[in-house]
């Protein structure tokens, strides 16, 4: 994934600083005081965990690996390196035997996307337990970001069912990675191949089929009226990932009471 720069070191900081401080105004207005954060070890959960220590917001790190040896994935590997560098506890809680006890009663899946989403909807579902299972309640805090979110690049009641999302506003590119460098980011994220870990090698470029950088260059183009600057091929899927994701960026759609009822 190609790197470049946004935001100055002061500004990323500042940056950190008013999220944070939304965080605890959203936990202050659910009379909760603290969230469950799932932890991938990726850059965006990464970046999420980094903004709740330096604001000493009181948090759990929960890690869902689906796999039959946990031990071995990349994603768990990777989520304790994350922790360690947090210095923050780690709650490990496999999915893999819901998973397979999910498929037991399940048809076949006809293609790789419906047993991924499986995946990440049993991941929200035991944040949930985790948030429901804590003495006053908790939030369960997203790390999308806007590259995803314009998209649609999350699943529907998985990854993107959550009580709030505090980076959703930040470029991948480089707003994510300039806010992790700000705070001494270990390198290993940094070059880290952006994943889901929802299928076997997949990565979330190889998946999309553009880097990073040409999905939010084509994103800004697109919000500032120059599309005409914008390569041609990233243009037409990108416009048509985030039509026909659009229902994903909103409550369901309830039916007003007809007139007359």
């Amino acid at each position: 994934m190609t790197r470049r720069s946004r935001l100055s070191k002061e500004r990323a900081l500042e940056l950190m600083d008013i999220i944070g401080e939304w965080i605890e105004k959203k936990l202050a207005e659910a009379f909760v005081s603290e969230v469950v954060l799932a932890f991938s070890g990726g850059a965006d959960s990464m970046l999420v965990g980094a903004i709740l220590e330096r604001r000493g917001i009181k948090y759990q790190l929960i890690a869902m690996p689906c796999a039959e040896d946990s031990e071995s994935t990349v994603s768990l590997k990777d989520a304790r390196r994350g922790a360690e560098w947090l210095n923050h506890p780690l709650e490990v809680a496999s999915i893999w035997p819901a998973f397979q006890g999910a498929k037991l009663v399940l048809p076949p899946a006809k293609n790789w996307l419906a047993d991924a989403n499986l995946k990440s909807r049993l991941r929200m579902t035991f944040a949930y337990y985790f948030a429901n299972n804590t003495n006053g309640g908790a939030l369960v805090v997203g790390t999308t970001n806007k590259s995803e979110m314009f998209i649609g690049y999350l699943t529907k009641n998985g990854d993107g069912g959550v009580d709030i999302e505090p980076i959703v506003f930040l470029r991948k590119s480089d707003e994510i990675y300039d806010m992790l460098a700000a705070v001494n980011g270990p390198e290993w994220i940094m070059v880290k191949a952006p994943s889901a870990d929802l299928a076997e090698g997949q990565t979330d470029e190889g998946e999309i089929g553009f880097s990073y950088t040409v999905i939010d260059d084509t994103i800004e183009f697109i919000e500032t009226g120059r599309e005409d600057q914008a390569d041609p091929a990233a243009l037409k899927r990108i416009k048509r990932m985030h039509e026909v994701s659009e229902h994903k960026r909103h409550m369901p759609p309830g039916l007003e009471k007809p007139a007359g009822f």
